[in-house]
């Protein structure tokens, strides 16, 4: 019997599976954010209080936790990117979805967040 995954363990995986692919966030690393520790707790636990309090913990898995954490500003940018070819392009977003190995339900509600968004600002101008 598999246990559920909690909604941080599966946005983790999610990640974990995609940093190769999205690693570019539009901005550099702060390499000292995060505290490297032989004796601390592994990346997935530390981006468990990273993500869910917001509290950095010592890490003995620092570069895979950068990396995971650079995964999720990547995609994030990505999509707000998307977003605006969408618009631009009248591309419909399940092109965008596939680029993504069994997307986590969030990534089609940012995407929707970012419409809304989007729209907002330009009718704002």
């Amino acid at each position: 019997m598999t246990k559920k995954l909690k909604a941080w363990e599966c946005d983790y995986q999610f990640y974990k599976r995609h940093m190769n692919k999205f690693n570019f966030c539009g901005s550099a690393d702060d390499e000292t954010k995060f505290k490297e520790d032989a004796n601390g707790i592994n990346a997935k636990q530390a981006f468990k209080w990273l993500d869910s309090n917001g509290i950095i913990m010592p890490c003995r898995e620092v570069s895979l936790l950068r990396s995971v954490m650079r995964c999720k500003a990547s995609i994030n940018f990505h999509i707000k990117m998307w977003v605006e070819g969408f618009y631009d392009m009248c591309q419909p977003i399940e092109d965008y979805l596939h680029s993504f190995d069994n997307p986590p339900d969030w990534v089609r509600i940012s995407f929707e967040n970012q419409k809304r968004k989007y729209w907002y600002n330009r009718l704002k101008e």
